[in-house]
């Protein structure tokens, strides 16, 4: 009998506690958006392949490039309509198949992202671009 007192004046006790505690409120997490999510082929000896979306002013994305290792997978990225763009992102920042950068959108409208690989070798290469929170002001 005694045993079982004291389990229930634990049980008592516990939720007793648990029900004075505040409750943490935990901000969910959100998955971010995929804006594309496609893996295209690229020739050897500069071959490109292209992907395009559509985007809008102040929007933030994250382009992340992945081929195999003997790859250096890289973009560039062009308004339609544009008669200029840059390199996003840049060959130079192209390591071991993998490459990624953030860009941020000055004009809405819809953009192309030609793709090559900085080694001539060609292959395939999957092209993720997420949205990233828009800055703050």
């Amino acid at each position: 009998m005694k045993n079982t007192n004291f389990v229930s004046c634990l049980c008592a006790l516990l939720v007793a506690t648990l029900l004075a505690s505040p409750v943490l409120a935990s901000s969910p997490t959100q998955a971010p958006k995929v804006v594309v999510e496609k893996t295209v082929s690229v020739g050897a000896e500069g071959g490109n392949a292209q992907v395009t979306f559509t985007a809008t002013k102040g929007q933030r994305l994250h382009i992340a490039l992945k081929a195999s290792s003997s790859m250096e997978p890289y973009g560039f990225l062009e308004r339609a309509g544009s008669s200029n763009g840059e390199y996003r992102p840049a060959n130079e920042r192209a390591k071991k198949g993998m490459n990624e950068d953030d860009v941020t959108i000055s004009t809405s409208g819809k953009y192309s992202l030609s793709l090559f690989d900085g080694s001539n070798a060609g292959g395939t290469i999957k092209v993720t671009i997420t949205e990233l929170p828009r800055e703050e002001q």
